[in-house]
């Protein structure tokens, strides 16, 4: 599998000097989901190849911080999920 880096246009940026990147289309694959605990039900999914998740921990030296970045979170996933949702509905 190759990974394309993808312009503002949302073309493939073919004449890029960036190395190219392979994955195994399985073992390199990662999945974090989110199970309801009572019902073991998957609510969602964050999946891909080559997950980075990085943290400034020079500026989370509290958990005052920590809840602030966690308030940040939830709002970028409630409005990823609001869009999804909304475009669910216009498909109809």
């Amino acid at each position: 599998m190759r990974k394309v880096h993808l312009k503002a246009g949302g073309k493939p940026n073919v004449s890029s000097t960036e190395g190219i990147v392979q994955f195994r289309e399985r073992s390199d694959y990662t999945i974090f989901q989110f199970i309801e605990p009572r019902t073991q039900n998957v609510l969602g999914y964050i999946g891909g190849y080559a997950l980075d998740f990085s943290f400034n921990l020079e500026q989370i030296k509290s958990t005052e911080r920590m809840e602030q970045l966690l308030e940040g979170m939830k709002g970028l996933f409630r409005k990823m999920i609001a869009e999804q949702i909304l475009r669910q509905v216009d498909k109809k």
